[in-house]
């Protein structure tokens, strides 16, 4: 006999995640930002890139291409896959989030859970390497 119960809410939602890892690659792209003390000027300068598209970036509104980011992340003196596999913890969050709240409240709250899975130390010891 087989079981009726729902799959687990990752099952269910695997297909979607991938459409969230630019929005949440951009949350955790501003946290950095916002704990190293710049502003999204300074990063678009080290990044020679405007800051409108830093912006854009940090809203999720563009799919960002792996150069733009390295070079975000290059701007930001922070490790792309850092950066990256920071994303990926926030997908299934985020993912929940978006589905039972707006948009801009789902920012939010992950925002708000972002200095727990975060520490400071982790931001400054994931410089580049040389």
């Amino acid at each position: 006999m087989q079981s009726t119960k729902a799959r687990p809410l990752q099952a269910q939602q695997s297909t979607d995640l991938p459409l969230f890892l630019p929005l949440a690659a951009g949350i955790v792209l501003r946290h950095v930002r916002a704990v190293k003390h710049l502003t999204q000027a300074d990063v678009a300068t080290r990044a020679h890139m405007n800051v409108s598209y830093i912006s854009n970036v940090e809203n999720g509104q563009n799919n960002i291409s792996m150069i733009k980011f390295s070079l975000i992340c290059h701007g930001l003196c922070v490790q792309p896959d850092f950066v990256l596999g920071l994303a990926l913890k926030l997908m299934l969050p985020l993912d929940t989030a978006i589905r039972y709240r707006s948009l801009r409240e789902a920012q939010r709250l992950i925002q708000n859970r972002m200095p727990k899975l975060l520490d400071v130390e982790d931001i400054v010891s994931s410089g580049f390497r040389l």
